[in-house]
C-alpha cells in the first residue's frame, strides 16, 4: 500500500539541520554526486561488532567527512518495529515536529502514489538563520526513499532512507544518508556537534516515536534524545 511521504521532516529535517552548520555534508558524497536519480539507495553490510553495537540500541554515526569541499554522514539504527509504521510517521508532518529539531513548518505541496514534494521551514539553532526549502522525494513503499532539493536557501541537498528487514525477522535496520550545501558557512565546531550528536538524536527520537526499542533501559535514553 503506497502513501504520502513528506519525508524531509524526519530525514529532511534532520538533513537540514545538519545543513544549517555545515559548510557541505554527505555520505559518500562523491558515489552520490554521480548516481542517477532516482537509483535505490545502496544496502548497508554491518560487520559483527558494529551488529553488536546496534542490536544493544547503539545509534552509529560514521562515514563523516568535514572540510570546505563536502562532507558526509550516514546514521544506522536498529528499530524493532515493523517498516510500516516507520514509513508513515517519517512521513507525517505533525509527528516529525516532535523528533526533529527546529521543524517549525512541514507541508506536502503535491503528491503522487510514487513521488512527493514538500515544503519545510526549520530553525535548529537561536543563532542560526531559518531555512526554507522545497524538496522532491520518490520512494519506494517501505523499503526506500531518495530525497533531493527542488529550490530554497540551499546551494545543495541529497538525502535518503533505507529500511533493512533484520535477518531474523524481528526489527529494521534504518540507514539515513545526507549530502547538503547550505549558502553561509558556520562555525567548525557547531558542524561537528551537529554531525555526531544531533544526527543520533533524531534517530533515537524517531524510534522513541514509534516505540522501536527492545530493552526498557533503552526507551529512556531515546526519550531524552528528544527535542
Amino acid at each position: 500500500m503506497d502513501m504520502p511521504v513528506a519525508i524531509g521532516s524526519s530525514g529532511l529535517a534532520l538533513v537540514l539541520a545538519v545543513a544549517l552548520v555545515l559548510t557541505a555534508t554527505g555520505a559518500h558524497a562523491s558515489a552520490d554526486e554521480t548516481t542517477p536519480w532516482p537509483t535505490p539507495p545502496r544496502s548497508v553490510a554491518p560487520g559483527p561488532e558494529d551488529w553488536s553495537r546496534l542490536q544493544s540500541g547503539e545509534i552509529i554515526v560514521t562515514d563523516t567527512r568535514l572540510d570546505e569541499q563536502g562532507g558526509s554522514a550516514l546514521a544506522l539504527a536498529v528499530y524493532h518495529v515493523d517498516r510500516e509504521t516507520l514509513w508513515r510517521t517519517i512521513g507525517d508532518c505533525n509527528a516529525n515536529t516532535r523528533f526533529v529539531r527546529g521543524l517549525k513548518f512541514c507541508e506536502v505541496v503535491s503528491e503522487s502514489p510514487t513521488r512527493a514534494m514538500t515544503r519545510q521551514q526549520l530553525k535548529a539553532y537561536q543563532l542560526l538563520p531559518t531555512l526554507d526549502y522545497t524538496f522532491e522525494t520518490v520512494r519506494e513503499p517501505f523499503e526506500w526513499i531518495r530525497i533531493r532539493l527542488i529550490e530554497g536557501e540551499l546551494e545543495a541537498l541529497e538525502g535518503s532512507w533505507r529500511f533493512q528487514p533484520l535477518p531474523d525477522g524481528d526489527g529494521v535496520l534504518v540507514a539515513h544518508q545526507v549530502r547538503v550545501h547550505p549558502k553561509l558557512p558556520v562555525p567548525r565546531w557547531l558542524a561537528r556537534r551537529t554531525v555526531h550528536r544531533d544526527l543520533a538524536n533524531l534517530m533515537a527520537c524517531l524510534r522513541w516515536e514509534v516505540k522501536g526499542w527492545s530493552d526498557p533501559r533503552q526507551r529512556g535514553k531515546d526519550r531524552e534524545a528528544c527535542p
